[in-house]
C-alpha cells in the first residue's frame, strides 16, 4: 500500500504553514510538491509515516476482526463474504477517524491550559486538565504548550506538545498520545518498566514515538543527554487514566540517530533538499 502523506510543513523563517496557495489561487493544504516550489521544511512527523509500526497493524487487525464477527454477529444475510469485509473496513475507518478527533479534542483542552487559555471544550474533556496538570511537576508556570521551532541544519520543523525550560535550558519535552486502555495496563506497565523491561503491555511506545519525541528535543535546542524526553499517554474515553512514559538518555540518543536516517530517506524519495547536516554526517 502507499504510504499516505499526511506531514505537515514549515517556513524556514519559523511557523506553520497550515495553508498555501493552490494553483488557482485557493488554500490548500501543502504536501511535498509545494514544499520543493515554496523552499518549506517538513514536520518531523511525515518521515515517520514511512516507518513500519508492527504494534499498530496488530491492533488494527484485531479491531478490522472484531467488526467484522460483529456484522456476522447482526445477522445481515445478504452481504456476500466480500461486502462483509467492505462494510467491516468501513465501520473500521469511521472509528479511527472518531478516535483522532477525539485525541485531537484532548490535545486541545490542554494545551490551552498550560497557556492559560480557556478550554476550547467543556465537560468530561475539560475533566483531561485536572488528571494531567498534577503530572506535570517542577515549575508549572515554566511549561509551554505547541510550541513552534525549525532546524536549518537538517531542513527540518515541528510543533512540540508539552515543554519545561526551567531557569536555563529545556528540561523536559514530551508529546501527547491517545489510546484505549485500562487502570491494568497501567500498573502492568509501571511495573514491568521498573524491572527495566522494554516491552510494557498495552503501553509499550510504538517505534516512531521515541523518534518524535528525540527530534522534538534537539529541535528545540535541548540536550539529548540531559532533557528529560517523555510521552503522556491518556485514555480516550475515562480522564482520570494517564501513563507517563520517561525515556532514558541513551533511548533519546538511539531514538535521534535513527530518526536522522528516516528523515534523510523521506527528503530523497520526495526530492526535497536533504539538510546540510545530514549530507556531512553522510559524506
Amino acid at each position: 500500500m502507499p504510504v499516505k502523506e499526511n506531514a505537515h510543513f514549515y517556513h524556514p523563517d519559523g511557523y506553520w504553514a497550515e495553508t498555501v496557495e493552490g494553483a488557482k489561487g485557493q488554500p490548500v493544504t501543502p504536501d511535498a510538491r509545494h514544499a520543493r516550489k515554496l523552499g518549506l521544511y517538513v514536520g518531523c512527523t511525515g518521515p515517520l509515516n514511512f516507518v513500519p509500526k508492527p504494534e499498530l497493524d496488530d491492533w488494527k487487525q484485531r479491531e478490522l476482526a472484531r467488526h467484522i464477527q460483529e456484522i456476522v454477529d447482526e445477522g445481515v444475510m445478504e452481504l456476500s463474504d466480500e461486502g462483509i469485509c467492505r462494510a467491516a473496513q468501513r465501520r473500521m475507518a469511521e472509528a479511527l477517524d472518531e478516535a483522532s478527533k477525539r485525541g485531537s479534542m484532548i490535545h486541545a483542552v490542554i494545551e490551552c491550559a498550560i497557556r492559560g487559555e480557556e478550554p476550547p471544550y467543556d465537560g468530561l474533556l475539560s475533566a483531561y486538565v485536572d488528571t494531567v496538570l498534577p503530572e506535570l511537576d517542577g515549575d508549572f508556570p515554566g511549561w509551554g504548550a505547541e510550541e513552534v521551532w525549525v532546524n536549518h541544519d537538517y531542513r527540518v520543523g515541528g510543533k512540540t506538545d508539552l515543554l519545561w525550560r526551567g531557569t536555563q535550558f529545556l528540561r523536559k519535552a514530551g508529546d501527547i498520545k491517545s489510546r484505549s486502555f485500562t487502570a491494568a495496563d497501567v500498573e502492568e506497565a509501571k511495573s514491568k518498566r521498573d524491572r527495566g523491561n522494554k516491552y510494557i503491555g498495552r503501553l509499550t511506545p510504538y517505534s516512531t514515538e521515541p523518534m518524535q519525541v528525540a527530534a522534538n528535543i534537539f529541535g528545540q535546542g535541548g540536550s539529548l543527554r540531559d532533557t528529560i524526553g517523555f510521552n503522556l499517554y491518556l485514555d480516550r474515553e475515562d480522564p482520570t487514566l494517564i501513563y507517563v512514559h520517561e525515556y532514558t538518555a541513551d533511548e533519546m540518543i538511539q531514538a535521534w540517530e535513527a530518526y536522522k536516517c528516516v528523515l534523510r530517506f523521506y527528503q530523497i524519495t520526495k526530492g526535497l533538499p536533504v539538510g546540510p547536516a545530514l549530507l556531512k554526517e553522510a559524506a
